[in-house]
């Protein structure tokens, strides 16, 4: 199982890379949207976690390529974000991302990825 994380900021990067080491998952990482977009397209990720605001392409839009050019699946995806307002929260919901606010928690990490293993393994 392969994943990518995407997440402009280093020390977050490898704090959330460190939640994922107890799972049998390669991790790729990209520290921007556009990044990620180019990795994505020349390798198939089975789960894809993206920090929101970033630079080039930020989450939402790198979400939107994914989905819509390389026919990634909503429940693989996890959106991070320090973004609580209403406006994002509507937007997150009508386009059925799944999201986590920061700072994320391990235990929050761990649910996600143990929730879309076993919706991996149906």
């Amino acid at each position: 199982m392969k994943l990518l994380l995407v997440e402009d900021n280093a020390q977050v990067r490898a704090e959330i890379a460190s939640y994922l080491s107890q799972f049998p998952i390669q991790i790729d990482e990209a520290e921007n949207g556009l990044t990620a977009f180019n990795k994505a397209k020349s390798d198939k990720y089975d789960i894809v976690i993206t920090d929101y605001k970033m630079p080039y392409i930020d989450g939402l839009k790198l979400i939107d390529n994914l989905e819509n050019s390389l026919d990634y699946q909503a429940e693989q995806i996890l959106l991070l974000t320090t973004d609580n307002s209403h406006e994002f929260k509507n937007k997150a919901k009508s386009l059925a991302i799944n999201w986590l606010a920061k700072p994320v928690n391990r235990k929050s990490i761990e649910d996600f990825i143990n929730q879309t293993l076993v919706v991996d393994a149906a």
